[in-house]
């Protein structure tokens, strides 16, 4: 039974004289004590003014909610009896953010190495055996454009990967502490941790094959048509079926179906959303030519009453004993079509029945189906799945013959195996040389109630060439292939605990999670992403990585190349990997870059970037739409200008006669700049040419636009 318990312990308990004072009731006694044991693994010292414990109880454990203020900082601790800490929140009152998405950034104090380092100071710090973690440095990835750095890891158990996550964020300023999670605060683990050492895996690396030979048996491919990169052509591919999540009992090896012992654990429970209606919208009088020519595109709509005799025209959808309750029409205007949603709604004998017909708006031809009926249903279906499957043939024949006679089934799911759903579901695909092409697939459900049909939908408008059908693999040189992407890696799995939760002497109350055990075991991880394979060559067909990455390799003539490497180091510069130091800087490449240190990162060299550079150009007000000239070649002068305006700097540098600079040209800056210059020497962005000019007409190039922002984001 769940205790919400709220005290406030007296100041003394927070100081070390004062822990061990007062033995009060047992609850007092448990607060001490846990106060105690995390005091001394955080090293809590003795500046806070107040404290206090709240404790929730479960069946499972107790959970301690301890915090500690004072005027400008509180901290906030859950932590187990034991010691155990599961959240760390460390707040400083009136804690501002130095760095702003108008202005450009500067680089934060500390680098990440610099706060992974402290992230895993603390994590050796709280941690205890056999739990251990270490942070990888692809956790995270430099910024600029925040505060804070975010790190993640998996616990490792006895060394061993475990499902446990963890989360770490570091102050990038001061290099505090911020916050600290571990998700099993939210999941119950029962039962003990198994170490591994005893049973000496590393001597007996055959039972890693039999485990993984166990393993690669779950996996089933299927062969299908699908769609390649250039989406104009399709390929045969094997592509992987569903699949449960197994693993290996390293202690029986036994192969367990974690997925059908969840399904124990959590029952057969099953949710339907109902179908909603929507507003129609009012239109005003007084229309603009604009508006008159909108309304034309809603010209020969058909009337509701209209469209509702048309979706009664189809027995199958059983709307016979339905009324219609609202509708709504949606145009595309890009199109012009018009489709217009039908809402019923209906009581029967056996529940509440909801159905949404969707039609073209202008001639009624039936597009989609969706709905469901709500029953409490005992016993067989009514209809079983051989009888829907013929429904839905029947019905598919009658409405899209077409599309239907090239269809083949694809895809079934039985009611009665799908958490006692009231329909059943198929997918009917195309057929192009005996194999399926699911890119071009009809979906529909037949009521097991009464046989109508609940669901329906289609998706046939690719038209690729097909790839012909010669010279594939054997789906077991294909399987082969495909668990070759995978490696078996010894851990810990969680496993619901069902004789535990099923236990009669046991109460879960309502609210509470059910439990897991952390089974030492054998799973199957794949180490490629890959999609699918390759069904002529055998060869992985993998995910591209869409993640931008800075990437020069035209540096190495540049006197620029630290400045550059650093900057894209926080995601700052140009994609395209080529930085071409020595080309004249241009306004696009200027916005663009300045666009990056807001997180903005561009290829200029794809369709559309310009656009996106320069709008954020405008929000942030360096220029005008009108000033806007792609190509022109900027000056020494009017780099520093926007870097400054961009800066926060652009209101001081206009005051007139107040600035001094000692560039060797000094005299010849131009007045409209020459407080920029001043400013930019002040801050030591600008430190002249060889010849200590400022050479304020002197046109930049790419590499000295670089420079000169990471001087500045040094500052």
């Amino acid at each position: 039974m769940k205790q919400a318990l709220s005290m406030l312990v007296s100041a003394a308990l927070v100081l070390p004289s004062g822990l061990s004072a007062v033995a009060a009731d047992p609850i007092e006694q448990r607060l001490t004590q846990v106060a105690q044991t995390v005091k001394q693994i955080l090293q809590i010292d003795n500046t806070y003014t107040s404290f206090s414990g709240d404790l929730e109880e479960s069946t499972f454990r107790a959970l301690w909610s301890l915090n500690w203020e004072n005027t400008e900082v509180s901290l906030h601790v859950t932590a187990s009896e034991n010691g155990t800490i599961y959240r760390y929140s460390y707040q400083i009152n009136d804690r501002t953010v130095s760095n702003s998405s108008t202005a450009i950034p500067s680089f934060p104090k500390l680098t990440q190495a610099q706060a992974q380092q402290k992230a895993q100071q603390f994590l050796n710090q709280i941690l205890a055996a056999p739990e251990s973690a270490v942070l990888s440095s692809t956790d995270n990835r430099s910024t600029v454009n925040g505060s804070d750095y975010h790190f993640n890891a998996f616990l490792s158990l006895y060394g061993l990967p475990s499902p446990i996550r963890i989360s770490i964020t570091v102050d990038a300023e001061t290099g505090e502490i911020l916050r600290f999670n571990r998700d099993d605060q939210y999941t119950i683990y029962t039962g003990e941790i198994v170490d591994p050492t005893v049973y000496d895996f590393s001597s007996h690396p055959e039972i890693e094959e039999y485990a993984r030979t166990q393993l690669k048996n779950t996996f089933h491919l299927r062969l299908q048509y699908v769609l390649d990169d250039s989406g104009k052509r399709a390929v045969l591919r094997y592509v992987p079926e569903p699949r449960d999540e197994f693993y290996v009992n390293a202690e029986t090896g036994e192969l367990v179906n974690l997925t059908e012992l969840t399904k124990q654990l959590i029952g057969d429970d099953n949710y339907y959303a109902a179908a909603s209606g929507a507003d129609m919208e009012s239109m005003d009088n007084g229309l603009s030519p604009a508006e008159q020519s909108g309304i034309a595109q809603m010209a020969n709509v058909l009337s509701q009453e209209t469209l509702d005799k048309k979706a009664r025209v189809w027995p199958e959808l059983g709307l016979q004993n339905c009324v219609l309750s609202s509708s709504s029409y949606r145009l595309d205007s890009e199109t012009g079509d018009v489709t217009a949603y039908l809402y019923y709604i209906g009581d029967t004998a056996l529940g509440t029945f909801r159905r949404t017909i969707i039609l073209d708006g202008k001639t009624g031809a039936l597009r989609s189906v969706s709905g469901s009926t709500w029953v409490e249903r005992d016993g067989p279906a009514q209809i079983n799945l051989e009888q829907a499957q013929q429904i839905a043939q029947t019905f598919l024949k009658k409405l899209w013959p077409e599309q239907a006679s090239t269809c083949m089934l694809y895809q079934a799911t039985d009611a009665e195996n799908d958490y006692n759903a009231s329909a059943h579901r198929f997918r009917f695909a195309q057929q192009v040389n005996g194999h399926p092409f699911p890119t071009n697939s009809i979906s529909i459900a037949v009521d097991v109630t009464d046989g109508t049909i609940c669901s329906l939908s289609k998706d046939y408008e690719a038209t690729p060439t097909f790839d012909s059908a010669d010279n594939l693999i054997s789906p077991q040189e294909a399987l082969d292939a495909w668990f070759s992407t995978y490696e078996t890696q010894l851990g810990y799995t969680p496993v619901p605990d069902v004789l535990y939760a099923q236990s009669s002497d046991l109460t879960i109350y309502p609210g509470e999670a059910y439990p897991y055990l952390l089974e030492l075991g054998f799973t199957a991880e794949q180490t490629i992403d890959t999609r699918g394979i390759d069904a002529k060559t055998a060869q992985p067909i993998t995910w591209e990585n869409t993640t931008a990455a800075l990437v020069y390799p035209d540096l190495e003539q540049s006197w620029a190349k630290e400045q550059a490497q650093a900057l894209a180091s926080y995601g700052i510069g140009w994609l395209g990997q080529s930085l071409q130091p020595q080309k004249q800087l241009t306004q696009l490449d200027l916005l663009a870059l300045l666009a990056s240190t807001n997180g903005i990162l561009v290829d200029l060299s794809e369709d559309g970037a310009e656009e996106q550079v320069y709008e954020h150009a405008y929000m942030l007000g360096l220029l005008q739409r009108t000033e806007r000239e792609d190509t022109r070649l900027v000056t020494r002068a009017e780099l520093v200008k926007m870097l400054l305006d961009s800066g926060g700097y652009g209101k001081a540098a206009q005051i007139p006669d107040i600035f001094r600079c000692t560039f060797a040209d000094a005299d010849r800056i131009p007045q409209a700049y020459y407080g920029y210059a001043a400013i930019a020497q002040g801050l030591g962005i600008v430190s002249g040419d060889e010849h200590g000019n400022f050479a304020a007409g002197q046109v930049a190039t790419r590499e000295e636009a670089i420079a000169i922002l990471y001087q500045f984001m040094s500052r």
